[in-house]
């Protein structure tokens, strides 16, 4: 029994000690394999985060989960893709908006490989937006092949790496085990689970939840071997670039880290209320999803979409700069290319039938 053998690692976090890219690997590679009951799990990830989990722990868990997941091969160059995900756990109950950007960056002829999965504190993430569509990720995407398919037929592909692995779904039952027995915090798949991709991609834009992070995660890309990237955290705690307030940015390149931040009229965008971007409901945010995406929403909601996806059509080479990649969003969004783009994935992945009954409820 290899669980033995982190015992020692997770003594050594317990007295506050930072373990290597190797060690982390190890303890969440056998955690992964022979864990069963979560009792490791739970010491080992509740001790990295009160600890405070380091850009080389993080590689690790990235390593590991590479190691168990199948690599989507392609026949297109990984510096034409990126992947819109963050880390979730943001303080406002928001529109799905890096859905929602991801199908506005595609609309522009680049190529989305988001990650994503259910809602963990907002009322619908990536998974719950695709089931209103009528696709089941565990039954549409549980093979490299399927996923690769979509992307190259459609040019986007939303996907959760764990159903693509059995290693992997029994290790994401752990959060509904901890909820189960009402036992929640914060750990380091929180701030992980999609750092690595078995896309080939060179390009990354990604939120967080907590700026103390923002250098981590930037640090933990370029080890990643990612050649460009933002890593943001928008005030009041969005883990998105916020059109509410000031957002911190760290921009880097396989060298270097940049940092800065923007407010809303830098980005031509007016500065809203909270109240304005926030929804009450898994139906309100399906509302809100399409409604902007068809261009039918023009307000505070549309423009925090545009925002973000402006930051990966900036990313991309699309614009000169951020302000222009929102421009140049919103354009999308107004002339129905994000709209068509979204028609193109359901042709694709899902029923146009169910697609044209939402439009009908909501639109």
């Amino acid at each position: 029994m290899r669980l033995r053998e982190i015992s020692p690692l997770i003594h050594k976090i317990s007295e506050g000690q930072n373990l290597t890219a190797e060690e982390a690997q190890l303890a969440f590679d056998v955690c992964t394999q022979e864990d069963e009951e979560f009792y490791y799990w739970v010491a080992l990830t509740m001790g990295l985060h009160a600890k405070g989990e380091t850009s080389d722990e993080l590689l690790g868990l990235a390593r590991s989960t590479e190691r168990f997941a199948p690599r989507i091969d392609l026949a297109i160059d990984p510096s034409d893709i990126i992947d819109v995900s963050g880390t979730g756990g943001d303080s406002i109950k928001t529109l799905n908006v890096s859905t929602a950007s991801a199908f506005v960056v595609a609309a522009s002829g680049v190529w989305v490989a988001k990650q994503g999965f259910r809602s963990v504190t907002g009322f619908t993430g990536s998974v719950d937006i695709l089931e209103e569509l009528g696709i089941n990720l565990m039954d549409s995407y549980r093979t490299p092949r399927a996923v690769a398919e979509t992307l190259s037929a459609a040019g986007i592909v939303i996907f959760f790496t764990p159903f693509l692995s059995e290693k992997f779904r029994y290790r994401s039952l752990l959060p509904r085990k901890m909820a189960e027995i009402g036992l929640r915090y914060k750990w380091p798949f929180h701030l992980a689970a999609f750092a690595y991709s078995p896309v080939p991609m060179t390009t990354r834009l990604y939120g967080v939840y907590s700026p103390k992070y923002l250098r981590v995660l930037a640090e933990l890309f370029q080890k990643l071997g990612y050649e460009r990237g933002i890593v943001c955290y928008g005030e009041p705690g969005l883990d998105e670039i916020s059109n509410l307030g000031e957002t911190q940015i760290l921009e880097f390149s396989a060298d270097s880290i940049e940092e800065y931040r923007v407010m809303p009229r830098d980005l031509g965008l007016r500065q809203a209320e909270a109240t304005e971007i926030q929804t009450s409901s898994k139906d309100e945010n399906m509302a809100d999803f399409l409604r902007v995406l068809y261009g039918v929403e023009t307000g505070p909601k549309r423009d925090i979409v545009a925002a973000n996806a402006g930051a990966a059509l900036y990313l991309m080479g699309k614009a000169d700069d951020l302000g222009s990649g929102v421009t140049l969003a919103q354009e999308l969004i107004a002339e129905g290319a994000a709209a068509d783009k979204l028609r193109d994935f359901v042709g694709v992945a899902a029923s146009e039938e169910r697609l044209a009954q939402l439009e009908e409820r909501w639109l």
